[in-house]
């Protein structure tokens, strides 16, 4: 399927193509829409500010948004195209892209239906929410082809769970801890999840675009970037010891080394302590760490 949209140019309907969206290590090409659809006036597109004071006019779920678009696509973009809505659902992807910027996909509802794609005005959302999080967006609904994936421009997060956002953020060394007391145990808990890990920065591998953090004595969290390789690169300043905090995905961990796949650009000099209230899964304590916690190694 071709990324693109649709824009009314002297008449006519013309598609510009999109590269396909790196998002935490996925290739998506996703059809969005565009200012015009063929014999409608062009919609008039919202600043961010905008988008952010307007009135709601409707406040819906991302399945139901969907399943509306999917049903009667020209219905609703006459209904809904131009006008700011309210969406909530489960986020399944958070990334960026050349060409829509920063995005957070939301659950389509059953297996194989579209996501709904919100193109946010805020950067950075992957610092705020992570695949598995329910969160409500509010957007401007822009115009689609039948069977195109929802869109919603200038997005902002309006509701984020921020107990299950703290629930996902541990520390380097409690990750790997966990996959050094048993690999098994940990791979039930943490095997595929999507999670926060603060720690040193101990070494970056900028030709396999692999940045490692101290995990403990003898131990590393290797954090592999999202998308084709070229396609983003860990920021050239960054230097060892410098405290971060990386989102990805668990994919491998063993008595040395966890593995976090579709990692995007970290969050920088993150400094004090965060705990979650109680016991987190497994018995892993999230957190962050503050400088100086540990001497970073390279392997």
């Amino acid at each position: 399927m071709e990324m693109g949209i649709l824009n009314k140019n002297h008449g006519a309907c013309e598609v510009f193509g999109f590269s396909p969206i790196a998002v935490f290590g996925v290739g998506l090409l996703i059809s969005v829409i565009g200012a015009a659809g063929c014999g409608q006036s062009p919609l008039v597109a919202l600043t961010a500010e905008e988008t952010s004071t307007a009135k709601v006019v409707a406040q819906t779920t991302s399945a139901a948004l969907q399943e509306r678009f999917r049903v009667t696509p020209h219905a609703s973009n006459s209904e809904l195209g131009g006008q700011v809505i309210e969406v909530s659902g489960g986020v399944i992807l958070v990334g960026t892209s050349p060409d829509l910027g920063d995005v957070i996909l939301l659950s389509g509802g059953s297996k194989g239906s579209k996501p709904v794609v919100c193109q946010m005005a805020e950067p950075r959302p992957w610092d705020r929410v992570t695949p598995g999080m329910p969160v409500t967006v509010k957007g401007q609904v822009w115009r689609m082809q039948p069977g195109s994936a929802p869109l919603l421009r200038q997005a902002h997060l309006v509701h984020v769970d921020s107990l299950m956002a703290e629930s996902m953020r541990f520390a380097a060394e409690d990750v790997c801890a966990s996959f050094a007391d048993s690999r098994s145990e940990a791979h039930e808990v943490l095997g595929e999840r999507w999670i926060r890990v603060t720690g040193a920065v101990a070494s970056i591998d900028r030709i396999n675009g692999w940045l490692y953090l101290t995990g403990g004595t003898g131990r590393l969290v290797r954090c592999a970037l999202a998308g084709k390789e070229g396609e983003l690169s860990w920021d050239d300043d960054l230097k060892a010891a410098e405290i971060i905090e990386v989102v990805g995905q668990v994919a491998d961990g063993d008595r040395r080394q966890v593995i976090l796949q579709g990692c995007l650009p970290p969050r920088r000099n993150v400094v004090g302590h965060v705990s979650a209230q109680g016991s987190s899964p497994g018995g892993l304590q999230p957190g962050i760490e503050g400088p100086g916690t540990q001497t970073p190694s390279e392997e």
